[in-house]
């Protein structure tokens, strides 16, 4: 399912329906936004035989067919999925997996070592590219460089900045904005609670993947609007309530990664509703929230850390700041 990001569909749509489709494209933007929506997307309408590249879009790719539901679960042969989850190569017992290994870009290699069924496209989806350990990454350049006929490469990150320059200049970067509500609304009417209606348009921030998510599990969704009340609750309290709230959301990956777009959020509606002379600093806080999420994002700093400078910053004029590093 695919909310929102019609300029990217009608890129897509253009250079497959004109035989010009690259071999790489980096899908960048935040998380949840709908990036490996599109990535698997593009894989069912150049594998599957029903779909008319002439006439129809990327957005309408999958009829319930063999190929596309191989596709979707991840076991198609000619579609490898790749990410901190979802390794080609198990890691060993106890050992803690970190990112896309060596180990990984070697199968995926090996994989490709073998001609596609029928002349068929070969299709490499690589989430979470930024993580690659640098042997991974030079390895993958090989890739990049000698991809062969009919192969192509999905590459997913939440920063463009984050991916390595080598993998960038060979790939076609294309950025993934949050989805507005407008584009949203619809299908929430459609699959979701009615009386959460704003609620869930509130939390979701424009993050489509959420949304599709929460249609789906009734259980995430309310463990969601819980965290979301923990967060607005600390928020509207004093500095003693944004540091437990930093010390509760710096011992779990997804709350820490919850809380800083939970914040951002606020933020950015605080800017809405600010006054003309109240602007500058509101901006300034988001800003520098930002600048700080992607330290805690693409660094080893201190989380706890992080997230304490984060929220305390949010609490005083933006311009008393400094850089604790």
């Amino acid at each position: 399912m695919i909310l929102g990001h019609e300029r990217q569909i009608r890129y897509f749509d253009r250079v497959i329906s004109h035989g010009r489709l690259g071999h790489a494209y980096l899908l960048h933007g935040p998380e949840r936004v709908g990036k490996r929506a599109i990535a698997s997307a593009i894989a069912r309408s150049l594998l599957c035989s029903n779909f008319k590249k002439d006439s129809a879009s990327i957005a309408d790719a999958g009829d319930d067919c063999s190929v596309c539901r191989q596709i979707d679960a991840g076991v198609h042969q000619d579609v490898v999925m790749v990410s901190i989850d979802h390794p080609l190569v198990p890691p060993k017992e106890k050992e803690t997996r970190s990112g896309i290994s060596i180990d990984d870009i070697r199968e995926l290699k090996r994989r490709f070592a073998y001609a596609p069924v029928q002349d068929a496209w070969r299709i490499a989806i690589i989430d979470e590219v930024a993580t690659m350990s640098k042997d991974a990454e030079v390895a993958f350049l090989k890739l990049l460089e000698e991809p062969g006929a009919r192969t192509l490469f999905l590459l997913i990150a939440e920063s463009r900045d984050a991916v390595p320059a080598t993998i960038v200049s060979r790939a076609t970067p294309l950025l993934f904005a949050l989805v507005p509500d407008r584009a949203l609304t619809p299908y929430v009417r459609a699959h979701l609670p009615k009386e959460n209606f704003d609620d869930i348009l509130a939390m979701a921030r424009g993050r489509a993947g959420l949304i599709v998510a929460w249609a789906q599990d009734s259980k995430r969704l309310a463990e969601d609007k819980k965290n979301a009340a923990f967060f607005s609750k600390s928020f509207a309290g004093g500095m003693v309530d944004m540091l437990a709230l930093s010390e509760k959301a710096a011992e779990s990956e997804a709350m820490r990664y919850d809380g800083r777009d939970a914040w951002i959020g606020y933020l950015r509606r605080r800017l809405a509703a600010a006054t003309a002379s109240e602007r500058r600093d509101a901006a300034g806080h988001i800003a520098r929230a930002l600048d700080l999420a992607a330290v805690m994002e693409d660094t080893n700093v201190n989380p706890r850390l992080c997230l304490d400078v984060m929220f305390s910053e949010g609490m005083v004029p933006a311009r008393a700041t400094k850089k604790p590093w």
